[in-house]
């Protein structure tokens, strides 16, 4: 083994040149060496959010940016799950430095442990409290009927019990595997096994007959969600663990290749330290070994995807398996090619910036997306909602394909969006949970 190799392997963290290290304004929760292509990653998702929200008239929309009705899979069905598996990749790295001071849950000291709970536990609640705001606002706060589920909700429930469990068992990769296939086995249980009242039993898939939306409608009741089947619904958030989990082992893999200290994650080290440093191919190309290593999750996502298709559709409504699985490849491997393009090609960063920028505050982007929604479809000139009287007076009359006039509609959101997340990056200003 070279002496280059050996200093990569065993080097500290701190004693690792940090190339893309950045200065942080003071205060602020952004670590100190950002992966910059998973900022890039939130940025493309933020985009394709952007576009797929945001169209002047929804009756025109090019399929790239418009969800399936029900069975099938667009790029428009992928953002979401892209944004769960995002989170996933972050968790090693938000985690992993608390971890270093114990090997074991119980050996960390009372005081460290309760720290750590209380800042999963914080993110968490602070996701459902936006998300719920953001519901209750765009119902004009009545609470007779308004939906409970959201986005955040589910960021933040997926995220709350696998953090929790890589923390309980200091990062042991098996455990997370453990914890997703028994959400994934009650996923499928009571899917394919429950039959919902008044329904035949051919008809399990179908938007009102699925156990998913059922379960639901019982837990939820119909006037808080969207009826019959909410696409965010508390069952299928079962599934969808699928898609941090996949993130998570690419944190990982990412984690132990460059910023790994000795006995770090030492139950995930007896495995991939040995998959990793004690092969001749890493010592011949480190860097293609490395790039190999984190593909390899969104190959088997892609993979079981594809194969469970036959038996099961892709269904974003009620997540189903093959969707979820499917999501997460792509999403692994989109990731993989923007390492490749970011952090290992010093050309790719500036030529996707503008998606950095506004990868850097997603949060901050979208709660205020969702306000301008807001204001624009409640605030009416005449007869007319302002968004229709702003598209149709400021986009559809000079623009007369309507397609493309709705697609310059959710273009000109995205450029503001954009415009407002390079003044914050400009002034170091990175707002986190």
């Amino acid at each position: 083994m070279s002496e280059e190799t050996n200093l990569l392997i065993n080097q500290p963290l701190e004693e690792i040149p940090k190339k893309e290290e950045e200065p942080v304004k003071k205060g602020s929760t952004v670590l100190q060496t950002r992966l910059h292509s998973l900022d890039v990653f939130r940025g493309i998702t933020m985009f394709f959010m952007i576009m797929v929200d945001d169209m002047g008239d929804f009756d025109y929309v090019y399929w790239t940016f418009n969800h399936s009705e029900w069975n099938g899979c667009t790029p428009a069905d992928v953002v979401f799950p892209a944004f769960i598996f995002i989170v996933g990749v972050a968790i090693p790295f938000a985690l992993t430095r608390t971890l270093q001071k114990s090997h074991r849950w119980f050996e960390l000291r009372k005081n460290i442990r309760n720290k750590i709970f209380l800042k999963i536990s914080r993110r968490a609640v602070l996701l459902w409290v936006i998300g719920l705001f953001l519901n209750i606002t765009a119902n004009l706060y009545k609470f007779k009927k308004w939906r409970i589920m959201g986005i955040l909700q589910r960021i933040g429930t997926v995220y709350f019990f696998l953090a929790f469990s890589f923390v309980l068992f200091n990062g042991f990769w098996l455990v997370q595997l453990i914890v997703v296939s028994v959400f994934a086995l009650i996923y499928v249980v009571v899917m394919y096994s429950y039959k919902v009242p008044g329904c035949d039993k051919g008809s399990a898939f179908t938007d009102y007959c699925n156990p998913s939306g059922y379960f639901d409608r019982q837990v939820l009741t119909r006037h808080h969600m969207i009826y019959p089947t909410d696409p965010e619904g508390l069952f299928s958030t079962f599934s969808a663990s699928i898609n941090l989990f996949f993130g998570l082992s690419c944190g990982l893999i990412i984690l132990l290749y460059f910023r790994d200290k000795k006995n770090t994650l030492r139950y995930n080290s007896l495995i991939l330290k040995r998959l990793i440093f004690g092969s001749k191919f890493f010592i011949a190309y480190p860097r293609l070994y490395k790039i190999f290593l984190l593909s390899i999750p969104g190959f088997i996502g892609l993979f079981l995807g594809l194969i469970l298709k036959i038996w099961i559709p892709w269904n974003k409504s009620i997540w189903s398996l093959s969707f979820a699985f499917f999501t997460s490849g792509i999403s692994g491997l989109l990731l993989v090619f923007l390492h490749i393009v970011v952090d290992l090609n010093r050309y790719g960063r500036p030529i996707l910036k503008i998606f950095e920028w506004m990868g850097t505050n997603p949060l901050v982007v979208f709660v205020l997306m969702v306000l301008l929604e807001i204001l624009l479809l409640r605030a009416n000139v005449g007869n007319v909602q302002l968004w229709h009287y702003i598209y149709i007076h400021g986009y559809n009359s000079w623009i007369s394909n309507k397609k493309f006039a709705s697609f310059v509609f959710a273009f000109c959101h995205f450029i503001l969006w954009d415009l407002v997340s390079f003044i914050l990056y400009r002034k170091r200003i990175f707002i986190k949970l």
